[in-house]
C-alpha cells in the first residue's frame, strides 16, 4: 500500500509539472511556476498547520498531497502501540484530527487516482 500511495502521488506530481512545462517557455521558468504551486498543496493539505481552515476546507477535496498523506498516515500509524515508560498509546490517537477524513485508505488511493486520471 505504501508504494502504491507513493507512486500515485508522485505521477500525480509530475503531471502538475508537465502542465506547468507545456504553459511555460523553458524549464527554468516552469520550476519557478511549479514550486509555488506544490507550496500551496502542501499548505492546503494540513500538513503544516494543525487547524483545519474553515473558508480554505474545500481545497482539500482537490488536493492530491491531501489525499496521499492521510492514507498513508493511517496506514502506517493505526494498528501500531507506541509505549512510553508504562502507558501503551494507540498510533492512530497520534495523527492529528486535520489530517483525518473519515474515509477508507482503499477510499482514499481511488480519490487519488481519480485526481490523476483527470490531470
Amino acid at each position: 500500500i505504501f508504494f502504491l500511495i507513493i507512486t500515485l502521488y508522485t505521477f500525480t506530481s509530475e503531471t502538475i509539472g508537465l502542465l506547468c512545462a507545456f504553459g511555460c517557455r523553458n524549464a527554468d521558468v516552469a520550476i519557478i511556476v511549479h514550486t509555488p504551486i506544490a507550496c500551496v498543496m502542501f499548505m492546503l493539505g494540513n500538513f503544516l498547520s494543525d487547524k483545519r481552515n474553515s473558508v480554505l476546507s474545500w481545497t482539500e477535496n482537490i488536493n492530491s498531497f491531501y489525499y496521499a498523506i492521510v492514507p498513508l498516515l493511517e496506514n502506517e500509524m493505526c494498528g501500531t502501540t507506541f509505549t512510553i515508560r508504562t502507558v501503551d498509546i494507540d498510533g492512530c490517537d497520534l495523527i492529528r484530527d486535520n489530517l483525518k477524513n473519515g474515509k477508507s485508505i482503499s477510499e482514499n488511493i481511488i480519490i487519488l487516482l481519480g485526481i490523476l486520471v483527470a490531470l
